[in-house]
């Protein structure tokens, strides 16, 4: 319901946040997060000498995001008359990893059968479609749909500003994930 139906699955979360879901969520997006991160490095690298902290690093990463995105939506949306509280934001926030679970476990797989089936540069394809992956899962989830239905009933923001938020938001770190995976430098090179 999450997934298909954002507005229903997030009406009730003004007064039932769902942090232990939220963070069930998260934990499995970050597992898969930090698999993902350690098969790309592995890939790249060859070796298997920094991986844990590869792992660790992702995995921490995600916790990072969860609570920087939950406050900076959060603070935003009462700059803008929202009414939810803080543990609303780190609810909707982190149920919409939901969609970034699906994209990297995709991820993960597509790791292993891009190289078998793409005989020209099989790394720059793998990285190519995880980057796709990771936009659609953003577009998705987040900061994406999800947190804008969770920001319009969990912060009880009017329509139209929680689309600017989130579009903000999203604007922003898909602007940081794209410079970050030198898609930009492929193209012009």
């Amino acid at each position: 319901m999450l997934l298909f139906q954002p507005d229903a699955a997030t009406y009730d979360l003004y007064h039932h946040p769902a942090i232990g879901d939220a963070l069930i969520f998260v934990t499995i997006y970050a597992v898969l997060s930090g698999l993902s991160t350690v098969l790309v490095v592995s890939l790249d690298v060859g070796g298997s000498g920094f991986l844990f902290i590869t792992f660790l690093g992702s995995f921490l990463v995600v916790y990072l995001m969860w609570i920087f995105l939950s406050l900076a939506l959060h603070i935003a949306a009462s700059a803008w008359g929202g009414v939810g509280l803080l543990p609303n934001a780190f609810g909707y926030v982190g149920l919409a990893t939901a969609p970034m679970i699906l994209t990297t476990a995709v991820s993960v797989v597509s790791t292993f059968v891009l190289p078998s089936v793409v005989e020209d540069d099989p790394q720059g394809a793998v990285r190519n479609f995880n980057l796709f992956l990771t936009l659609a899962g953003m577009i998705w989830g987040w900061p994406g749909i999800l947190c804008y239905f969770g920001m319009k009933n969990a912060e009880r923001l009017d329509s139209f500003k929680a689309f600017i938020l989130t579009l903000i938001a999203f604007c922003l770190m898909a602007a940081y994930v794209v410079i970050s995976s030198n898609a930009v430098e492929q193209l012009f090179s």
